[in-house]
């Protein structure tokens, strides 16, 4: 999608005086819905979509693990297509912090990271065979 140029997310009808979209950024809330509303949390530190073990889609209001394959797969949009259309920063995480934590401690136990050569003793050595021809 080279040249692509990403459109922001359309303002709705909806009214934003409804409790659902309380303590949400007005900018977001006048693009999504009651229901997607309910699901964010706005006490969040990090973003009201971000949760410890999921991350909710903009875009549907489904819960995922991987949003920029998600994104990309469902609704087709790169993922700074998506971080534009949103209006969210730009270190705006792709992966729940507990999926993100896992792969890191998985990672940790198979070794990845860690250079093998420096542990390994130093071997002495092969002598040469003399030649036998003499």
């Amino acid at each position: 999608m080279a040249g692509a140029t990403s459109k922001v997310a359309a303002i709705r009808d909806e009214n934003i005086d409804d409790p659902a979209y309380e303590g949400l950024d007005p900018w977001l809330a006048k693009r999504i819905g009651p229901n997607l509303a309910k699901k964010l949390d706005p006490q969040n530190e990090i973003h009201p979509t971000v949760y410890e073990d999921r991350i909710i889609c903009l875009e549907d209001g489904s819960e995922v693990k991987l949003l920029r394959a998600y994104v990309r797969k469902n609704f087709g949009l790169e993922f700074h297509e998506y971080l534009d259309k949103w209006n969210l920063p730009d270190n705006y995480p792709t992966a729940p912090p507990a999926y993100v934590e896992n792969k890191r401690r998985l990672a940790k136990q198979s070794g990845l990271g860690v250079t093998r050569r420096a542990k390994r003793k130093k071997q002495q050595p092969r002598a040469v065979a003399a030649d036998a021809t003499a």
